[in-house]
């Protein structure tokens, strides 16, 4: 049997191709007993008698506020993210000796990285075969589209690349080096600037939520400030901290997402997100201009910003003549859509690439 597993930075999700939805989703995340958040003799000498232990996916989110936890796919740390898929295909009462892997991954998704997490899952699982499908084949498969602009929002970047009629564009393939962390580090950043905590753990925390449940974009950032600052606007949100303090949020509700269209702010230098994709659709001929600019998707952990896409087109919109429709692509369900496109791209019977595990006989 095989297993489709969405390869992503901030969660996975694991499941058997002919079935409507996944088995499981699991962040991509592992802690270790001996690697406690606050660094005290005292603690880690108790925490050494311990036996060390790793915790992988969602039950290492069980000692967040405990143990240091790792992004498998930062750390590039493949051996531990195989640990992790073995765990789960015991769940699901196989022998990984007996299960091929389709990994979905993103364009961008370098060749070493491939290699070695190809290399890692052969050892680890002594699985006989793995198939790598990119992002771009799984969403455009979902869509029922050949053609598109597929703006990637992931946790630590954001990948941007055009298709036509199916086929790519090394040229149209871009990275803008922000994505979802960002955004949680320019809240936690706005918020631990006037609290005194000893450690920033727990707001790390309440920044993930704020994002995925406060956070929004405005046209005009500065002119939202000045009607805030006179009395014309109020976004107020009353947030409380896990100590029980409160705190009035206003204007830090719409300010991180700046980020992606000014990078400065970020510190970082990069061409902003829509320069990129305007690049990506300039990279191919003035006849492919129009399908390309009326087929704009964005998904990802950014993606679902209230008032983003609406921000992006308008800029957008700017960028080329008034006769060429710009239009975003609205998604209901961003976050499972690769999952969804790569069971339906496996179940069309379309031709996958595998690779054979050379220390296992077929």
């Amino acid at each position: 049997m095989d297993i489709l597993i969405d390869v992503g930075a901030f969660e996975s999700l694991i499941g058997i191709p002919n079935e409507e939805i996944y088995r499981f989703r699991e962040r991509s995340v592992y802690s270790d007993s001996n690697n406690p958040i606050i660094k005290k003799t005292v603690m880690q000498g108790a925490l050494a008698e311990i036996n060390f232990k790793r915790y992988y996916g969602n039950a290492a989110l069980r000692f967040k506020n405990v143990l240091n936890v790792q992004y498998f796919m930062k750390e590039k740390d493949f051996i531990s993210y195989s640990k992790l898929i073995g765990k789960k295909l015991l769940e699901l009462s196989l022998k990984p000796k007996e299960t091929g892997l389709v990994l979905v991954v993103s364009n961008h998704f370098s060749k070493n990285d491939k290699l070695n997490l190809q290399n890692s899952l052969f050892q680890t699982l002594k699985i006989p075969r793995i198939a790598f499908l990119p992002h771009t084949a799984s969403i455009l498969t979902e869509l029922e589209l050949n053609t598109g602009v597929i703006i990637d929002m992931g946790y630590y970047s954001t990948r941007i690349e055009s298709i036509y009629k199916g086929f790519p564009n090394s040229d149209s393939q871009f990275i803008f080096p922000l994505g979802g962390y960002h955004v949680t580090q320019q809240i936690l950043n706005n918020i631990f600037s006037r609290l005194e905590y000893r450690s920033d753990l727990p707001l790390l925390w309440e920044s993930e939520r704020i994002k995925n449940e406060k956070l929004f974009v405005v046209e005009d950032p500065e002119k939202c400030s000045d009607q805030i600052h006179k009395g014309f606007k109020n976004f107020d949100f009353i947030m409380e901290l896990p100590d029980g303090k409160e705190i009035i949020l206003n204007k830090e509700r719409y300010e991180p997402a700046e980020i992606f269209f000014n990078p400065l702010i970020a510190h970082t230098r990069s061409e902003n997100i829509v320069e990129l994709i305007e690049n990506s659709i300039k990279s191919w001929e003035r006849d492919h201009l129009r399908e390309l600019c009326s087929n704009i998707i964005i998904i990802g952990n950014g993606g679902k910003i209230p008032g983003l896409n609406q921000k992006i087109e308008k800029l957008l919109k700017k960028r080329f003549a008034e006769s060429v429709d710009v239009k975003i692509i609205e998604i209901s369900d961003q976050k499972d859509i690769f999952w969804i496109g790569a069971s339906k791209f496996i179940k069309s019977k379309k031709e996958l690439k595998w690779i054979s595990n050379p220390s296992t006989e077929i």
